[in-house]
Parts: structure tokens; C-alpha cells; sequence
């Protein structure tokens, strides 16, 4: 299988973000062929933010389907990712794969989400039995996100990426599957870490032990970090 490896990286006045521990996480995946990697940086700054990285997946999708590839893997530029996580999901039989992470705001609910429509969703999270009880397997979801998900050939040539509301591409993505009858799949054994600044260096994970099924680690981040 042929892959897209998608990063895409903001740029903002000047400054680039950029996640040394996330990247090294993409670059040692366990993965037969080459890694071809496709990093929009930056950009006008037209629009919100969602707007541009809508705007940049976009563009990834037609490079990806102009080159042939079999599907594209987003990859996030905050993600850090088990080094298997690629061969995993590309290993199940699904349209859509998507690896498990937490959202970086309070209650830092499960990216796996077992309903969804236009303005809210439900995630697997909020009930912590089933959560616990599904720990490690693949199960069909509704979505959602980019942060670590393989999105195949079939469903690229028929979902383009769009936002008609508050939230991002990915979210639109995910209901646009649904509608089109794409199956999306989430393995709750590829687990991610979320990176974030704010309030201070700081990586969120799942975790089942913890009474929020979240944990926080905190990050010391090299100095070049915005070079």
C-alpha cells in the first residue's frame, strides 16, 4: 500500500509551530516502505484557523489522488504516535481508521465518538464503563478527528473536505462518511498524545487508571522549538 503521510503545520505571525516529539514519533514508524510525507506550512492568513487547515487538507487530498496513492495517513504536527501506529491501521478493514487520542480542553473526552450530527456528539468517554471495557480493541465509531487517521482511496475520491459550521474539516469528514456509507473504524489500542503549550508544556494521554480516563504528562521542550 502506498501512503500519504499528511502534516499539517501552522504557521502563526511568523512563528512556526512545531512539536520535535511529535514529528520523531512520525518519522519512526515500523513500516515496510517509504514514508512519503506531505507538510503544508504556514500560508495566508485568511479565515479562522479551521479555515486553513480545512483549506490545507484539501490540497492533500488532490496531491494524494493526483499521485495515486492507495490513502492518505493525517498524521498531526501536536500528535505523538506508538511507532506501530501506521501498520495498525492500515492492517484493518475499513475506510476510515483512526487512531485513539483526547481532546486538550476540560474533560479531555476520547476522540472516539459513538454518535455524531451537526453541532454535537457523544464520545465513547462519556461512559467510562463501555470506555474501559473497550480499551485496546477496534470498534466502529461515527468519528472523529485528524490527529492519527488513515482515510482510504475510495473514500478520498468521494469526501472532500469542507466545513459548514463551527467545527473542523474532520468532523464534517466524518458525517459526510456516514451519509456516504464509508465505515469508520477506531483502534483503541493505537494511543496518542496530545501536545499542547497552554497552560505550560504538556502532553494529554487516555488512560483507563486515571478517574477521567486522562492523564496529563508534563513536557520539557527544547529551545528551538519555534526556530
Amino acid at each position: 500500500m502506498r501512503v500519504l503521510v499528511v502534516t499539517a503545520v501552522p504557521r502563526m505571525v511568523g512563528i512556526l509551530a512545531w512539536f520535535p516529539r511529535a514529528l520523531q514519533s512520525i518519522m519512526a514508524q515500523q513500516w515496510d516502505g517509504t514514508l512519503e510525507l506531505f507538510v503544508p506550512v504556514g500560508g495566508k492568513l485568511q479565515g479562522t484557523r479551521y479555515d486553513r487547515v480545512t483549506a490545507k487538507y484539501e490540497q492533500a487530498r488532490r496531491v494524494a489522488l493526483d499521485g495515486g496513492f492507495d490513502a492518505v495517513w493525517f498524521a498531526e504536527y501536536d500528535m505523538v504516535m506508538p511507532q506501530d501506529a501506521l501498520s495498525r491501521l492500515t492492517a484493518i478493514d475499513t475506510d476510515i481508521a483512526y487512531g485513539l487520542y483526547v481532546w486538550r480542553r476540560p474533560p479531555h473526552l476520547w476522540s472516539a465518538y459513538t454518535y455524531l450530527d451537526e453541532n454535537t456528539g457523544v464520545s465513547l468517554s462519556h461512559t467510562p464503563r463501555h470506555a474501559r471495557a473497550a480499551w485496546g480493541t477496534q470498534i466502529e465509531v461515527e468519528g472523529v478527528g485528524h490527529g492519527c487517521t488513515l482515510v482510504r482511496r475510495p473514500a478520498l475520491e468521494n469526501i472532500a473536505f469542507r466545513r459548514e459550521g463551527v467545527a473542523c474539516a474532520d468532523w464534517f469528514m466524518a458525517l459526510d462518511a456516514r451519509e456516504k456509507g464509508y465505515r469508520q473504524v477506531c483502534d483503541l489500542g493505537v494511543v496518542c498524545g496530545h501536545m499542547s503549550l497552554t497552560p505550560s508544556p504538556r502532553t494529554f494521554w487516555p488512560d483507563v487508571t486515571m478517574p477521567g480516563l486522562a492523564r496529563i504528562e508534563i513536557e520539557k521542550l527544547p529551545e528551538d522549538l519555534t526556530a
